[in-house]
């Protein structure tokens, strides 16, 4: 019963990702869906972030931290410009971004981080990986220095790990779920599941309020009303657990008896609500004060938005997020993906970073690319 209350709870996460409920929100997924339309699109993007951290006092053995804490300010920048070119009516997309890491106080500085996005695989230069360990103070791992491969390929699909792909192809439940988030994300079943999330989100109560002028969205949505959003959503979740499994319609593998739901809702009333209640009122407290604005324009052939996020985590950190994104249709753009063989698996990546396992050169070639036909 786990693993289908841990299908249940993924799912809702995504359906809550897309909440079409209200009109607003209607005519702003009509617009990214023209938008996932376009042949191929050159996109721009420039973003700051201002992080307030901690400063550890060096103490000496036997003292306390007793004066008021100091903070350091570390500013990010990030410039980045790309192509995505997308097929079969939206339905098959691939991506390339060239994008460029830099802040101050000498921390951290890439050039050139390429990322290619091809469906399901997502490759990532290594030098990013690389100049990440560096900015820790670390010297890079002998183990790293050995590969020459220059990507690391990561999988955004179902978690497979540990599985070959003649058991993924035998495993029911993976092939089924597999399906239903492929029709979650066609273009020829999108109105089918606009509606679904509508009546799943109606029952939450679960709407996160979109304003529209013309063709400009915009979404301001506070810590607080976020957390209390979240509390009262989950409480629906197990109230109405047996009219969302009908409205998801998962299969039969996904199925839950009347004597599986009952245990359900008995675990969450005994234990799982308090817990829920507690947890989500320490992490308001920790979190107060934090938002997240966003702003997007379409038209026929431009895509804009501008992004801001303020996250406070209290007595830790304060961070100050500006992100803006100009996009416009061009032409068709080929984007070639890497070859396997240029990739190594983020596994074999960190086996080589742990100095007591260096990678094998057997296997340094070896990596997981799920079929995204």
């Amino acid at each position: 019963m786990k693993k289908k209350i841990a299908v249940l709870m993924s799912i809702l996460v995504m359906f809550s990702s897309i909440t079409g409920c209200s009109t607003q929100q209607k005519a702003y997924f009509d617009e990214t869906e023209k938008m996932a339309k376009w042949e191929s699109t050159k996109s721009e993007i420039t973003g700051n972030m201002v992080m307030k951290v901690p400063i550890t006092p060096v103490l000496r053995e036997g003292e306390y931290q007793t004066q008021e804490l100091k903070f350091e300010t570390i500013n990010f920048d990030i410039v980045a410009e790309g192509y995505t070119l997308s097929e079969d009516g939206g339905n098959s997309t691939k991506a390339y971004v060239k994008m460029d890491l830099n802040s101050d106080k000498d921390l951290i500085d890439i050039k050139d981080i390429k990322i290619f996005v091809d469906n399901q695989n997502i490759y990532i230069s290594k030098n990013y990986f690389d100049a990440i360990i560096k900015a820790s103070g670390q010297p890079l791992p002998e183990g790293l220095k050995k590969i020459t491969q220059e990507y690391i390929v990561l999988n955004s699909s179902l978690d497979t790990a540990g599985m070959t792909e003649e058991e993924m192809a035998a495993n029911t439940q993976y092939q089924a779920m597999n399906e239903y988030i492929k029709s979650m994300t066609s273009s020829e079943k999108r109105e089918k599941v606009l509606v679904k999330a509508s009546k799943i989100m109606d029952l939450l109560e679960f709407n996160i309020p979109v304003n529209k002028s013309g063709r400009t969205y915009t979404i301001n949505i506070k810590s607080d009303q976020m957390i209390d959003m979240s509390i009262k959503s989950i409480d629906k979740v197990f109230a109405n657990t047996d009219q969302i499994l009908k409205i998801m319609d998962l299969g039969p593998e996904f199925k839950m008896t009347k004597e599986e739901i009952a245990e359900f809702k008995k675990q969450y009333d005994e234990t799982g609500k308090t817990q829920v209640f507690q947890g989500m009122t320490v992490a308001k407290e920790m979190i107060k004060g934090s938002e997240i604005t966003t702003k997007e324009t379409f038209t026929d052939s431009t895509y804009q938005s501008e992004i801001g996020m303020k996250f406070t985590l209290r007595d830790m950190m304060d961070m100050n997020l500006t992100m803006i994104q100009k996009a416009k249709k061009i032409e068709k753009q080929e984007i070639v993906i890497p070859e396997i063989k240029n990739a190594i698996s983020m596994e074999k990546y960190m086996e080589a970073a742990m100095p007591e396992a260096p990678l094998a050169p057997e296997n340094i070639e070896t990596v997981k690319v799920v079929s995204t036909k």
